[in-house]
């Protein structure tokens, strides 16, 4: 099953009486811009945090980031390589049964910034993704496991979700106890994302981060590397 789509929004951000406010739509029509300033100044009114909102000004300067790669995927080359990717799974290893699944996406996304201080800013960004669901079974257990692979896809390798799937398999029971425990890649991703928020340019303008001006300094043990 494939499917392509578009879309486009408009938000908008006011503040009255230090009190923000933002509302949105994706119906972009002159008509729709006066209620969705009613409904931002409406909104501002339910604003209960105790920073001041903050409209940044054209002096505020951006690094430009370089794209490493550039990315150009239409939607037949999608079909294919998720068809690709499936027949892998089930070429790894004989006990990849039914039910694994596999999905490719590509998307592309262009967002224009502006401030009412002069500010004008635009970003794009364009990504892929490549998604493993392998399910396995050894007549005794069943068991799955996913991977992922992000940017370049072309010849993305997701077969390690076939692995970690068979590792599950028959699972022992653990006694309870003292361990060392290793984190894998993925769960120290996970881990690492719930504290996402501290890490943000808001975060840091609003100083609601103790991370603010602290940019090269090193924040965390020497043995934690990313």
């Amino acid at each position: 099953k494939e499917a392509s789509s578009f879309s486009s929004a408009l938000s908008i951000r006011v503040i009255k009486n230090d009190k923000e406010g933002c509302a949105s739509t994706q119906l972009l029509e002159s008509s729709e811009l006066e209620s969705l300033i009613e409904r931002a100044i409406d909104n501002a009114t339910l604003y209960d945090k105790t920073e001041k909102p903050i409209i940044f000004d054209e002096k505020v300067s951006y690094k430009e980031i370089e794209k490493l790669t550039e990315l150009n995927y239409n939607l037949a080359d999608i079909k294919k390589l998720a068809l690709k990717a499936l027949e892998t799974l089930y070429q790894k290893d004989n006990r990849v049964i039914d039910g694994s699944t596999c999905s490719a996406a590509y998307g592309k996304s262009i967002r224009y910034f502006a401030s009412s201080k002069g500010l004008e800013l635009i970003q794009s960004s364009d990504d892929a993704y490549l998604m493993a669901n392998c399910k396995v079974s050894d007549n005794s257990d069943i068991q799955n496991a996913y991977s992922v692979k992000e940017g370049v896809i072309d010849n993305a390798d997701i077969t390690n979700s076939v692995d970690k799937a068979i590792k599950q398999l028959n699972p022992n029971k653990v006694e309870s106890g003292s361990y060392n425990i290793i984190f894998s890649p993925d769960a120290m991703n996970q881990i690492l994302d719930t504290f996402f928020s501290v890490f943000t340019g808001k975060s840091s303008a609003y100083s609601l981060t103790r991370y603010k001006d602290k940019e090269g300094e090193r924040i965390a043990s020497e043995k934690l590397t990313i």
